[in-house]
Parts: structure tokens; sequence; C-alpha cells
């Protein structure tokens, strides 16, 4: 949830969001994407971080621990984000 609602609240009006399930190597993997801007590749192991907001002058709401929290659950299930 807080990957979709990271995504949501991030990306432009009329973004595409979507979710997949599969396998890969006996393990099940889901992805999340978005045609957004993204996030540049330098900024993407910092950004998980916590406290961490990619741009300070924004105005939304937040604190900068919805991508730590995801990585922290992730990494709890032997994967990573």
């Amino acid at each position: 949830i807080n990957l979709l609602d990271n995504a949501q609240a991030h990306t432009p009006v009329g973004t595409a969001i979507t979710i997949t399930a599969f396998s890969a190597g006996g393990k099940v993997c889901v992805r999340v994407a978005d045609n957004g801007p993204g996030i540049m590749e330098q900024d993407r192991e910092r950004v998980t971080r916590r406290f961490v907001r990619l741009d300070p002058a924004r105005s939304s709401a937040g604190h900068g621990l919805g991508l730590n929290l995801v990585a922290a659950v992730a990494k709890s299930h032997g994967g990573h984000l």
C-alpha cells in the first residue's frame, strides 16, 4: 500500500500505475510500475533512507518514510525494492 500510495502521490495526473505478479527463479515477484517521470538513478538508494524527500521545496504532505518502509518490508520478506 505504501508503494502504491507513493506512486499515486508523486506522479503527474494521468500517470498509469500497473501492478504485476509473476514467478522468476522459484520466487514470487511483485512489480509496481508507472509511466511517470521516475526517480533519477543517482537518487534511488538515497530515497529509501528515512526522512529523505527528493524535493525539499515540495509542499505535499509526508515525512519521507514511504519508500523507507517499503524497502524494510520487502527486506523482511527476503526481497528488495
